[in-house]
């Protein structure tokens, strides 16, 4: 090969660049690529948002979107993020449905013990209400 040749050195500096840019993308594309959420959030955060802002919408609606979210999370196996179940659970309370109440205010417990005195401070209202 000779270097003196004007045709060999725009070849041998194409391939250079087509092997630094390939690698660029690949260092590109590896730093893109996202991790696996912690949580499964759905619609979460913004039936929370909705029902502290009063949007008017009923208690079962809320109720239902947040449903839908426990199935999505179960179908992609991902967890429910914190305060979930103890939110869904107070919409059950809201509503009437005691049992539900109950078992997310226990499921709230079982996933996040840190939200053990809260969760029986609930309990306990809400034992004391059914009796």
């Amino acid at each position: 090969m000779n270097w003196g040749d004007k045709d060999m050195r725009a070849t041998g500096f194409q391939r250079i660049g087509r092997s630094v840019g390939a690698l660029s993308l690949l260092a590109l594309t590896a730093c893109v690529t996202q991790p696996k959420p912690l949580y499964h959030w759905g619609d979460y955060q913004p039936e929370v948002y909705a029902y502290f802002q009063g949007d008017g919408q009923s208690i079962e609606a809320q109720q239902i979107k947040l449903e839908a979210t426990v199935q999505q999370a179960l179908a992609k196996g991902e967890a429910l993020p914190p305060g979930f179940n103890a939110h869904l659970g107070l919409l059950y309370l809201k509503s009437g449905q005691a049992d539900k109440a109950r078992a997310a205010f226990q499921t709230e417990e079982a996933q996040f013990p840190e939200s053990k005195p809260y969760m029986d401070f609930l309990l306990k209202k809400f034992d004391q209400n059914q009796g």
